[in-house]
């Protein structure tokens, strides 16, 4: 359960909704710019997403399931719930902020809590809060600027676009190159990798839904390539768009602090 409780951080890069499924579309667009433009215009502008979601993910040699309860508030907070797959007891509890991490271990009654970087540090990653949410919600982990160069090719069935941003926050060793697969019917990301030298994310999504007019992924398979390699696959059970979220976090007197 150690272990469970130390990679729970890692699980996180991680409606009543219907599956919409899109007749394959034939990229026709030839500026990469206005690709750019139809990925956004495409990206919800909700505030308040509840993912249900079941998964597994590896790391170190060690693989583990679980179910998850995951609330994103907007460019605030990530929360999320972790239970056992099989009996649903609910193993730990974490809260994400822009900053700062904190995960409880409910079975072992102690928690861990620090910066970010403490927590890239502890997993040998690197974790940022956009991109974390973004991963998890088939958004671009990196806001792509169009005066930066930029490469698009038409594949059959999506548009295939490079992206060479000169300076760059998530990567600081080598020229990035910033690779995504769209969607041209609905403008979704069907894949999106970040690569620097030999550092790696990768990430690709399928079965989007609906939800009031805002598409989700309803799955999605990740990894993270840097000192350490972590797998994740998610599959959504369900996406709601809410108006108030409960987002309780309190560390109890009884549970000890851990490095």
């Amino acid at each position: 359960m150690n272990k469970l409780f130390t990679y729970i951080a890692a699980s996180l890069f991680l409606v009543a909704c219907k599956t919409t499924k899109f007749t394959p579309g034939v990229p026709s667009l030839k500026n990469p710019k206005q690709v750019v433009a139809k990925i956004y215009e495409s990206t919800g502008d909700d505030q308040m997403i509840w993912i249900k979601a079941s998964g597994k993910y590896e790391m170190d040699g060690d693989k583990q399931g679980f179910k998850a309860d995951i609330r994103i508030i907007r460019d605030s907070l990530i929360w999320i719930e972790l239970s056992d797959p099989i009996v649903g007891i609910k193993a730990g509890r974490g809260l994400i902020l822009k900053d700062s991490v904190a995960f409880i271990n409910r079975i072992e009654n102690n928690y861990m809590a620090g910066s970010m970087e403490y927590f890239s540090k502890k997993l040998e990653t690197h974790l940022e809060f956009d991109l974390i949410q973004n991963l998890l919600l088939g958004e671009p982990i990196r806001e792509i600027d169009v005066t930066e160069k930029m490469q698009l090719e038409l594949l059959e069935q999506a548009y295939a676009l490079y992206y060479f941003p000169k300076n760059d926050e998530l990567f600081k060793f080598t020229q990035p190159n910033y690779y995504f697969e769209i969607e041209p019917t609905n403008f979704k990301l069907t894949k999106q990798e970040a690569v620097d030298g030999g550092h790696k994310i990768s990430a690709n999504y399928a079965n989007y839904k609906e939800v009031n007019n805002s598409f989700y992924p309803g799955e999605l398979s990740a990894t993270l390539a840097f000192e350490n390699i972590i797998k994740l696959e998610l599959q959504y059970s369900s996406v709601k768009n809410v108006d108030e979220l409960r987002v309780p976090f309190k560390i109890s007197s009884k549970y000890k602090r851990i490095e």
